[in-house]
């Protein structure tokens, strides 16, 4: 998974040090990776939001031109669910916050151990919600009808019977009656998506990690690869993993 966030905080140093303690917690958790984007004053980032933008935001309380919480106002009104972070220097201040129904709140000085719970609950969120960033989109075929699948919702496909089973992100099952031939000709033009076994395709978005015989997914589910194509198939996820964090931070 791939995470597109906005710290928002016109302390620049704290800015780097939260930014460089965020793309840490990527790099040493193998949880995905993530584009920062930092923005020094409250306006500057409202003058350049849109709904859809971020997957979730890091607010200053405390900035000169509009506070935190205004801010987080204004983006309540456009987006309900967006999950919001306060940053504060005193645990006293968050509270005032609530109005905003924030996801969390750190306090400086920053600590590794409160990043990486909150980023797990935020991870966790996201996955369970469904919750998507705009994302590109394939139009499926299910029966009596046709419907758009963000890609980033889809863990695999797998070929069953004269079917596919479609297995989505809260462990929604989609079944179309699409060929799997046709299928794969549009998931495999993604970047994200790769053949491990006849059959079976999985989102490297979604990849827990590989072992001798089988790709392990986020949710749990085990698919087994081809014995003749592992070393393959293992090099691309790494050059996948190694393109993601690349793009990061």
């Amino acid at each position: 998974m791939k995470l597109r966030l906005a710290i928002v905080d016109d302390t620049p140093e704290d800015c780097k040090i939260l930014g460089y303690a965020l793309k840490k917690y990527f790099s040493g958790t193998g949880a995905g990776s993530a584009e920062i984007i930092c923005y020094r004053s409250g306006s500057a980032f409202l003058n350049n939001y849109k709904k859809g933008d971020f997957d979730a935001v890091f607010l200053d309380i405390f900035m000169n031109d509009i506070t935190g919480i205004d801010v987080g106002k204004k983006l309540r009104e456009d987006d309900p669910t967006l999950p919001i972070v306060f940053v504060t220097s005193s645990d006293d201040m968050y509270r005032s916050a609530a109005p905003v129904h924030h996801f969390d709140y750190i306090e400086k000085p920053f600590t590794s151990e409160r990043i990486n719970s909150i980023m797990n609950d935020m991870l966790s969120y996201i996955k369970s919600s469904g919750r998507q960033r705009n994302t590109k989109s394939i139009e499926i075929q299910i029966p009596r009808s046709r419907i758009e699948v963000p890609l980033g919702g889809i863990i695999s496909a797998v070929s069953c019977d004269h079917s596919v089973e479609i297995n989505m992100i809260g462990g929604k099952v989609l079944r179309s009656n699409m060929r799997f031939r046709d299928l794969s000709e549009l998931l495999l033009a993604e970047g994200s998506f790769i053949l491990c076994n006849r059959g079976i395709i999985v989102n490297m978005e979604h990849i827990k990690t590989i072992d001798n015989s089988n790709i392990i997914m986020e949710d749990g589910t085990a698919f087994p690869v081809r014995i003749r194509e592992k070393t393959e198939i293992a090099a691309a996820y790494s050059q996948f993993k190694m393109t993601e964090l690349t793009n990061s931070f």
